[in-house]
Order: structure tokens, then sequence, then C-alpha cells
């Protein structure tokens, strides 16, 4: 039986993703699966390649086959969301690392507490920078990204917010309408997460997120999306069980 889903949505990151998961690997369980969702074709064959690296890790990996510009990744997630195996699911970035027992800290408090959404601390820096907890001591850390809560919470509300197009909010967004719903938040500091500094500051916020964003951090309503959320694509070309 799969318990989590790990669901990183993915836009060519081959690479950062490889370096991510020698570290995170050693966290992974038999009844978790990693769920990529490539929302572009470049780096396909690099993705299969990992993967057959890890053969010990259940995968599944699904792909839109049109190539285009990045966007927001509230779609892709969504695809994640609809493919998930796992009764839960912990939504978090190919390039992010765990420093801690991130997965199986979050969904142990999930599994005891279904009407909350469970997150960690992010810091961003280099892997090459953080090795062990005693490195994070003295740096700031952020309570964004990574969330765990039952699958049927993000169902309920019809997952991310699909017309977002730009960068930022996203993650939010959601937060904020799993609040509405009756889904409250808790930061567990034991779960430590690290990310890559981000590059693309500079797009943050885009211009329609930034029109929109008072409506979108403080939503009115739970719910989003019609009926046919997260069937942006749906091939699925390789997955174990």
């Amino acid at each position: 039986m799969m318990h989590l889903s790990v669901v990183l949505p993915f836009y060519r990151r081959a690479a950062i993703f490889r370096r991510a998961l020698s570290r995170n690997r050693i966290y992974l369980r038999p009844g978790y699966e990693i769920l990529v969702v490539m929302d572009d074709p470049e780096g396909v064959d690099q993705v299969l390649a990992i993967a057959a690296e890890y053969p010990q890790v259940n995968w599944q990996v699904v792909l839109n086959e049109e190539p285009h510009a990045w966007r927001n990744p509230a779609k892709a997630i969504n695809v994640g969301l609809r493919h998930a195996r796992g009764e839960f699911v912990l939504v978090g970035s190919p390039e992010t690392v765990w420093i801690t027992d991130v997965p199986n800290i979050l969904l142990r408090y999930a599994q005891n507490e279904h009407r909350h959404f469970h997150f960690g601390e992010i810091t961003f820096a280099s892997p090459e920078e953080v090795h062990s907890l005693n490195d994070l001591q003295s740096r700031v850390k952020y309570s964004c990204g990574s969330i765990c809560t039952k699958k049927s919470n993000l169902e309920a509300i019809g997952g991310y917010d699909e017309s977002l197009i730009g960068w930022g909010v996203d993650d939010d967004n959601l937060r904020a309408r799993l609040a509405l719903s009756g889904v409250y938040g808790r930061l567990h500091q034991e779960a430590q997460l690290l990310h890559p500094p981000q590059v693309e500051k500079h797009r943050f916020y885009s211009a329609d997120t930034a029109i929109r964003l008072l409506d979108l951090v403080k939503p009115v309503v739970a719910r989003v999306n019609g009926d046919d959320w997260g069937r942006d694509f749906d091939k699925v070309i390789f997955q174990t069980s």
C-alpha cells in the first residue's frame, strides 16, 4: 500500500534533481512514491536514467509532451495530485534537500491530524554550504513550500489555482484556501529543508500575479478551478509498483 506520494513539479531540473536525490534517498521508504511531473519534454531521458539508478524507489513519471516556456507550477502540481497513489501527499521541489527525515516527520503528523497541513522550515543555501543541522543554526529559516496533508484535503478545494500563469503566490494561495476549508497549518521545526538560492527572483512577482496579489493571498472562497482541474496532461511514461 502506498502511504505517501512526493509530488515534484518539474521543469528542466534534471541535473539539480539528481544532486538532491543523492542526499534525499536515505529517507525514502517502501510505502513512498516519487512522482515527477514533467511539465516539458526537455530532460526526459535524464529523468528516466535517474529512475533507473534507484530501482528501490517507487517511481511515477508523468509527461507533458508539449514544449513551452516556464509557467506557474500549479497545473503540473495538480496533474501530480490526480496521479498520486498515496493517501497523503508531500508537495515539494525537485531541487530541495531534506536535512532531516522530512517525509517521515510530516507524514506522521499528517496521519495523526487529518484536518491540518504540515510543513517544516526551509533554508535558502546551496548544498555545498550545508551538511548538517549545525550548519543551519545561524541561518535565516522560512516556513514556506513542501506541505504534507491528506490528498482528499487538496481535492476538496480543487487543488492549486490553475488561473496562475506567472511567478509566485501559488503556495500562499493554497494555504489560505485550505484554512478557509477548515484545514489549518502546523509548523514542525524538526523538519528541516534546504533549497538552492532562487535564481529567478527577477520574476517575483509576475505582472499578472502582482495585479491580483491581494485577491490571491486573501481569497474569499476555498474551492477554485472546474471539475477538470489536474488534467492538463496525463501521459504516464514510467511507473513502478
